[in-house]
């Protein structure tokens, strides 16, 4: 049995050309569409210009609607989506309308002599009412399925790049975009509920303040280190201190007294830590990568920010239920040696965002960056 959903088209469209699931912008399709992903073998658009329309159909804006149509204009589009309903759908499948009465009023008593289960959930309800439906149906229990879909857009993203990058084999001559989003694994950090594969353990971005020139490979270089020396600058990157912190509690002859004590120190003082910053060189080093290009302004609400602070909160265990957690640490996962809460109780190298709640949303905007840099 296939579970196939119909979704109305709506107002609110971007200008241009667009797959048609891009194309609709309300609030009431977004949350529709994420319904049918999660919940559909198939999806289709019902559109009052085009009839029906698989999601990845490319459209141009229209203003047609059937709301206030004539009742001949409904009859005859529906006449012709029912010819393509034929011809997909089966007697044992089960078809779901979300769709309001002008779209599915002269559908749903054909397609039910085509399948027996047919089901119009939002049946009599006002949009108010339809926008709680929906919101309370994405959210049961759609933090593993997000993170499920999370990780499936990042594979896709590491076949698109050719495989993950490690930063001792990285330097500033590569083909780098100024702006974007990163992602770290880690040796030894595996999903087990979301799926197969390594989970992320950090997220990153560089300076989103206003008119910032810091570029993608600037941040990242500070992770990195000296390429040179082996060691680095942990008073340049929150991640270098975190993984020095972490290695010194559970390597003691690692430990510096002043690790992470001020922005600048002395050289005296920076002589002495060489030892640790070696040692985060070598551990961030050696843990593969993925980046996505974000090329927008440097913004605190820019699109960077967005990806970020929301990949973040997805992935945060911060907080949950142990039948909350996804994807949880390893027994021996360093991060649980870090003095900072956050870090062994979040199973991220991020200090910020790991409490926030995400917005679901914000998987149509991270598949739109990966399409854009995968296809």
């Amino acid at each position: 049995m296939r579970t196939i959903y119909l979704v109305a088209c709506v107002s609110g469209k971007k200008d241009g050309k667009h797959p048609a699931r891009d194309l609709y912008v309300s609030d009431w399709f977004c949350k529709a569409r994420r319904l049918a992903e999660r919940e559909a073998d198939n999806w289709f658009i019902l559109s009052a210009k085009h009839g029906l329309v698989h999601p990845d159909t490319v459209l141009t804006k229209y203003d047609s609607t059937l709301i206030g149509a004539k009742v001949a204009e409904r009859k005859a589009l529906a006449s012709a989506v029912l010819v393509d309903l034929q011809r997909i759908l089966k007697p044992s499948d089960e078809v779901v309308f979300l769709a309001g009465e002008s779209y599915r009023e002269f559908l749903v008593d054909e397609v039910r002599k085509i399948c027996s289960r047919v089901y119009v959930p939002m049946e009599g309800l006002r949009i108010g009412k339809q926008l709680n439906w929906l919101k309370q149906n994405i959210a049961e229990d759609n933090r593993r399925d997000d993170v499920a879909e999370f990780y499936k857009m990042l594979d896709a993203l590491r076949d698109g790049v050719g495989g993950y990058r490690r930063l001792s084999d990285c330097n500033g001559n590569m083909n780098w975009p100024d702006k974007g989003v990163y992602f770290f694994f880690e040796n030894g950090e595996l999903r087990n509920q979301s799926g197969n594969g390594p989970r992320v353990v950090r997220v990153g971005t560089h300076a989103v303040s206003e008119g910032s020139r810091t570029t993608l490979w600037n941040r990242l270089s500070n992770h990195r280190g000296t390429a040179k020396s082996g060691g680095g600058n942990h008073r340049g990157s929150v991640f270098r201190l975190l993984i020095g912190a972490s290695l010194s509690n559970k390597h003691p002859h690692l430990q510096c007294a002043l690790w992470g004590d001020k922005q600048s120190a002395p050289k005296e003082v920076r002589v002495s830590e060489h030892g640790l910053e070696c040692a985060v060189s070598k551990h961030i080093g050696s843990m593969p990568f993925l980046w996505l290009e974000v090329d927008d302004a440097s913004a605190p609400d820019s699109m960077r920010s967005y990806i970020e602070r929301n990949s973040i909160a997805l992935l945060s265990n911060f907080g949950k239920a142990n039948n909350e957690t996804i994807d949880p640490a390893s027994k021996g996962w360093l991060g649980k040696f870090c003095p900072k809460e956050n870090i062994p109780k979040s199973g991220l190298w991020n200090s910020n965002h790991v409490a926030e709640t995400y917005d679901p949303e914000f998987l149509l905007v991270f598949r739109k960056y990966v399409d854009k840099m995968t296809r």
